[in-house]
Order: structure tokens, then C-alpha cells, then sequence
């Protein structure tokens, strides 16, 4: 949101999430340390943003604006000293589910250096993605390269053995789905969303975990 046109249309939204805490978003726990880019409002900015909407969310006057953020092209960071390519290109459809793809690629670096800043990845335009970096002796186990059909297959095969299925936004418990008045005593502590324990000779799932007292 650039401008007041494209804030004003959201303005109830904005002083509900701010008066809750829920944005700007910052997980951190307030008790424990303090950061220099904490981001969370102010008592103070908080009322001043419920104030600025219970009084007909006005505009200003623009010559009070701050410049407008400039957005750089290409690297963020300026220009790396290395460079570490994609093994090949993995293009995401427009629509659909989140695609999880692992590539593996060496960086042949010979010794061990510090590094001072980061880009986890630079993507083309026009695209979202999720980056995660793990080193190789730390690696508990290899993923595999998957193909596309082999990705449909497989989760196919997840959302057969859950026992919750998605509706729009909203994720539904199955009506088959065993209940426990203990869920806590299964060996999962019921919190497994998997038909993958047997129980006996019956396959179990375990959700609505309730502790007896």
C-alpha cells in the first residue's frame, strides 16, 4: 500500500489487525531480549491509526508524504562476489497448489569463510517462491528430484492418508475420522493428522486429543 487510494478501501481491516497485535507481524517474544528491527506500533501509533479510522479515515495533506520507497532491479544486496547457479530452470504454474521442489547444487567452495550478506535466491519476475538452505553435512537425508507427476502422485497419496481435507480456505476433519476420549495416551500424544498408527488390528488416526484429569 503506496498511496492513500490503495489504503483507504482497507481501513476497518487495518484497525482491527492493529488494535489485536496481528500486524505489522512480529513473533518474537516481548520478554525475552530486545532487536533493532523490531517492527511492532507503539501504544501511541496504535491510537493513532484507530483515531485516524473512527474519524472517517481522512487523507492528509500530501505535501506531509515521505518519499515514495525506491525498489532496486536485480541484486539487493549489490553486486556478490559469488554466484552459486541453478542446476536448470523449475517454472511454477500460475495457479494450483504450493509446489515443493528440492535442488541440490555445489558451491566447490575449498575452505571455510564468513559470509556478510546473503541472497537466499533471485528469482525471475513475476514469481513467489519459499528458499531454504540446509548444508550437506547437516542433512539428516537426501530428497530426492521429483518430476511433476511424481510430485501429483505423491500428493495424491498425502491427502489420501490425512485425515483432514481442504474446503476453499478452510481445512475439515473427514467423517471418518476416528475419535479418542484420550488422545493424549496414544503414542503419538494426538498429534498426528496421519491414518499411520495401528492400533490393534484397526488403523488409527488421532485428533481432538482431551487429557482426563
Amino acid at each position: 500500500m503506496l498511496t492513500y487510494k490503495d489504503a483507504r478501501p482497507w481501513a476497518k481491516s487495518i484497525r482491527e489487525k492493529v488494535l489485536k497485535r496481528e500486524m505489522p507481524p512480529w513473533h518474537a517474544d516481548p520478554k525475552h531480549n530486545e532487536f533493532s528491527n523490531d517492527r511492532r506500533l507503539s501504544q501511541g501509533e496504535i491510537d493513532a491509526i484507530v483515531a485516524w479510522v473512527d474519524t472517517g479515515a481522512k487523507e492528509g495533506d500530501p505535501k506531509d508524504l515521505p518519499p515514495a520507497p525506491k525498489f532496486v532491479d536485480g541484486w539487493t544486496i549489490g553486486k556478490p562476489d559469488v554466484v552459486i547457479p541453478m542446476p536448470e530452470e523449475f517454472t511454477l504454474d500460475a495457479s494450483g497448489p504450493d509446489e515443493y521442489q528440492y535442488f541440490e547444487v555445489q558451491t566447490n567452495f575449498k575452505r571455510t569463510f564468513s559470509c556478510r550478506l546473503l541472497k537466499r535466491a533471485r528469482q525471475s519476475q513475476d514469481c513467489a517462491s519459499h528458499h531454504r538452505f540446509r548444508c550437506p553435512s547437516a542433512a539428516r537425508w537426501t530428497r530426492p528430484s521429483l518430476t511433476r507427476e511424481e510430485i501429483e502422485k505423491r500428493r495424491a497419496q498425502s491427502e489420501k492418508d490425512s485425515i483432514r481435507y481442504k474446503d476453499g480456505f478452510l481445512q475439515r476433519t473427514k467423517q471418518d475420522a476416528p475419535v479418542y476420549d484420550d488422545g493424549c495416551a496414544l503414542p503419538s500424544g494426538g498429534n498426528s493428522t496421519r491414518r499411520d498408527v495401528v492400533v490393534g488390528k484397526r488403523t488409527a488416526c488421532f485428533w481432538q486429543a482431551t487429557r482426563r484429569e
